[in-house]
């Protein structure tokens, strides 16, 4: 979701400052187009937090040994970023 806002950016005439340039070059979209991009962002990190903390607890229950293990597994099988 992040990415959306370069996306948008440069396809709207934005481009990175270079070496040469004194200030960036911003394209012509709508900066009122950031709020509801937050709010998206801002619940799918909801998600993956609840995924990743709230929901194994409830599985495993209170048993700090077997949700140790559970974190284990799932950092086994996420990919390192």
């Amino acid at each position: 979701m992040t990415c959306i806002l370069l996306i948008v950016d440069r396809s709207t005439g934005g481009r990175p400052k270079t070496a040469g340039d004194r200030t960036p070059v911003y394209g012509n979209w709508d900066p009122n187009a950031l709020f509801p991009i937050y709010m998206l962002t801002g619940i799918f990190f909801g998600m993956v937090e609840l995924i990743r903390r709230v929901i194994p607890r409830d599985i495993v229950g209170g048993h700090i040994q077997k949700l140790r293990k559970m974190d284990a597994a799932v950092l086994c099988l996420r990919p390192l970023s």
